[in-house]
């Protein structure tokens, strides 16, 4: 549960994510691992985007009902705060993503990672995140976390990125 200070907290903390281009220049940063747009505007707010991951399991354990609660809330924190800040012509892109085991880019991971992308989708809605910016996408074991191995649970994620629509 998000107590009061701790909202506080994630209110502050988007705040400054959201000002990284406050004076006059977006940020100047891309995301780990994310190739440059070459717009520094989505690349600014896809260095933020990239600080936000709905994770399944953490540690090699599955995450609580608490902790994913917790993680979807910081993702509706900074992407109701980078949602402005979006160049015409780019959303944001919900994607899941499984492990390799099965196949990459097998069908029952392309659908297990659509669905989870799609859930997440939801969830964000519920919490008034506006869909008409938000697209979803199911990359299967295609685009792998560096965090551990390929056929690893830490690759059982949901991230966001800037695309263009």
């Amino acid at each position: 549960m998000i107590t009061p200070s701790r909202n506080i907290f994630i209110s502050a903390f988007v705040l400054v994510l959201a000002c990284a281009g406050c004076a006059g220049k977006p940020a100047p940063m891309t995301a780990p691992g994310v190739p440059s747009s070459g717009n520094p505007l989505v690349d600014g707010v896809n260095a933020q985007l990239a600080l936000v991951t709905v994770e399944e399991y953490k540690l090699g354990a599955p995450v609580s009902a608490q902790e994913r609660a917790d993680m979807i809330d910081r993702a509706v924190a900074v992407i109701k705060a980078m949602l402005p800040r979006l160049p015409e012509g780019y959303v944001i892109q919900v994607t899941g993503h499984t492990d390799t085991q099965g196949g990459a880019q097998s069908k029952a991971n392309l659908a297990v990672s659509a669905r989870k992308a799609q859930l997440v989708f939801g969830e964000l809605g519920k919490k008034g995140v506006a869909g008409a910016r938000l697209v979803t996408k199911g990359a299967g074991g295609t685009l792998l976390s560096t965090a551990c191995g390929e056929k690893e649970p830490c690759q059982r994620r949901v991230t966001f990125i800037v695309v263009k629509k």
